[in-house]
């Protein structure tokens, strides 16, 4: 059996990110969906990975006035990125990622090495 390894690393760009993407950021948990997407076309850097976190949100429709349970509305936000000193290592983890969660503005991954048993 692959022997699983930990990884973590804070999250770069936080700060910069929108007042609901900090929220999501701020409340994200060892429950929380967390998604890394590589944006090999990213100006800056072609090793970018753009790291999101869902967000559940209670609304009510406001045209209907008897509706008694709240609209569960999912989002995506995007929180900011790795670092760019793990990107590559990052990448060549993605398809070996066993968990991915989210502490403290600390993303941490475990991912499988599929050469040791």
């Amino acid at each position: 059996m692959p022997k699983t390894h930990p990884f973590s690393t804070q999250i770069a760009g936080a700060y910069y990110r929108d007042s609901a993407a900090q929220t999501a950021l701020a409340e994200a948990d060892r429950d929380t969906a967390v998604q890394l997407v590589p944006e090999p076309d990213n100006p800056y850097d072609s090793n970018a990975i753009a790291v999101y976190v869902e967000r559940y949100v209670e609304t009510f429709d406001e045209d209907d006035v008897y509706q008694n349970e709240p609209i569960i509305e999912t989002q995506l936000h995007q929180v900011g990125y790795i670092p760019r000193n793990h990107c590559e290592n990052v990448l060549v983890m993605l398809p070996t990622l066993t968990r991915m969660y989210i502490e403290n503005s600390t993303l941490h991954l475990v991912y499988t090495d599929p050469t040791s048993v």
